[in-house]
């Protein structure tokens, strides 16, 4: 049975290999790798590769993640360290790896903290952070839901501007970066998440459910 999963707003497949951006799909947004970050070897194709010094991407336009709104990415470490993967040039706003085990979100101010499988070097995961319309949010991990640390964040937004550091250029991320998507308005179910992980990687959405632009049919099997 396909999977019908509307189409998200913006989708970074990151299979340029060359150059210094990478823009999304469907909602044009570009990323811009920055202070050296280049390329590297993703699950499909490449990644964006970060050094773990200063290296890191910038948006175009701003994610402002609120209630009802779903993001996805696959993130893979070269050294385990505290490091940042999403966060604002507010520095209110952030989504990092606070420990081996530990996921911290926070928006605005006020943050949870997920339990999350201890993270392996040279390892690539799976992560979709949900925020639902009871304020709630939720981390998986390779599709599996955080057992400990689903909390309330509120119904305040959490904006992101940049992937690879804090937003004053702290704690940055030493690893590669690979099918990042953005679902505006779509939580993202515990079946979807399951499945976009065990596809390996999103496929080209772009190829899916062109009977009907705003839905995306058969994702995560494998038929592109």
């Amino acid at each position: 049975m396909s999977m019908i999963l509307p189409a998200p707003t913006y989708y970074w497949r990151t299979r340029e290999n060359t150059g210094t951006t990478t823009t999304s799909r469907f909602v044009a947004n570009t990323i811009t790798l920055a202070n050296g970050a280049t390329w590297g070897v993703g699950i499909n194709g490449s990644a964006i590769e970060l050094d773990g010094v200063n290296d890191n991407c910038t948006l175009a336009t701003t994610i402002t993640m609120g209630v009802g709104d779903s993001l996805s990415w696959w993130m893979n470490w070269d050294v385990i360290a505290k490091m940042s993967w999403g966060a604002s040039t507010n520095a209110n706003d952030y989504v990092w790896h606070e420990l081996t085990n530990t996921l911290t979100v926070r928006a605005t101010g006020t943050a949870v903290n997920f339990t999350i499988p201890v993270q392996i070097a040279d390892t690539w995961y799976h992560f979709v952070l949900t925020r639902h319309s009871t304020d709630k949010a939720d981390v998986y991990v390779n599709g599996v839901v955080s057992t400990t640390g689903s909390g309330t964040l509120g119904a305040v937004d959490m904006a992101l501007n940049r992937f690879g550091s804090r937003g004053d250029g702290t704690f940055p991320f030493n690893g590669q970066g690979t099918e990042m998507a953005y679902w505006n308005g779509t939580v993202l179910t515990a079946a979807q998440a399951v499945r976009i992980y065990n596809n390996g990687a999103p496929s080209d959405l772009t190829k899916m459910g062109r009977s009907d632009p705003a839905s995306i049919t058969g994702l995560m099997d494998g038929r592109v």
